[in-house]
């Protein structure tokens, strides 16, 4: 799925179910200052969904399924 892609479904989709685990990601202020920008408060999606689709696009990659 190309990132385009995702943006453009995140418009109609509910949020996904979730764990009570938690990942902290260590990002720079210059990777940030955008996404801020560009989604607000809400930037939960933005980091997620596409790690989400680039787990599966390497689990097809090797032959695996979750």
């Amino acid at each position: 799925m190309s990132f385009r892609s995702l943006l453009d479904s995140w418009t109609n989709q509910e949020a996904p179910a979730t764990i009570d685990t938690d990942y902290s990601v260590g990002l720079s202020v210059d990777d940030t200052a955008p996404i801020h920008a560009s989604v607000g408060l809400d930037a939960e999606p933005t980091f997620t969904e596409p790690i989400s689709a680039s787990l599966d696009e390497l689990e097809a990659e090797n032959g695996q399924e979750t």
